[in-house]
């Protein structure tokens, strides 16, 4: 919020969604960076060896290493930020708010809408059919020799 009132950034959706890409960045990082340096340090040269570009190189070879890493880092990431309350409360700007605000707003009528419940519940079918079509999509390594 202080960075965001010193830059004089209007408060609103977009420093909202900064905050919560700011936030987020660490999971990520510690949820790739493992694997990584798990990564046979040959592969992308072997690539450039064999014909790839630079960006090529990475973006056939690189990515599909290291995409289960990449969608775990994202899927905390996200959980992280629906549930972060303090850095939404603290980032948004009037006429505009996010699920952790509404219900925050609504603790205090004891009138609780049936869409919360429906929400949450669209989420984590959303989640769990990603991950499932992920893992079924995903090829099984076999060994040969």
């Amino acid at each position: 919020m202080l960075v965001f009132s010193l830059i004089g950034l209007p408060f609103g959706a977009i420093t909202m969604l900064l905050a919560h890409v700011f936030f987020s960045i660490p999971y990520v990082i510690l949820t790739v960076l493992p694997k990584l340096k798990q990564l046979d340090q040959n592969l992308y040269d072997a690539a450039r060896d064999l014909g790839c570009s630079p960006f090529s190189a990475v973006r056939k070879v690189i990515l599909p290493a290291i995409s289960g890493a990449i969608i775990a880092g994202g899927l905390i990431a996200f959980t992280m930020s629906i549930d972060d309350f303090v850095i939404s409360y603290f980032t948004t700007g009037s006429g505009f708010t996010n699920f952790s605000n509404w219900i925050y707003s609504r603790l205090g009528r004891r009138s609780f809408s049936p869409a919360a419940y429906a929400y949450n519940s669209l989420i984590s079918i959303v989640t769990i059919v990603g991950l499932l079509l992920y893992n079924l999509r995903k090829k099984p390594v076999t060994k040969r020799g």
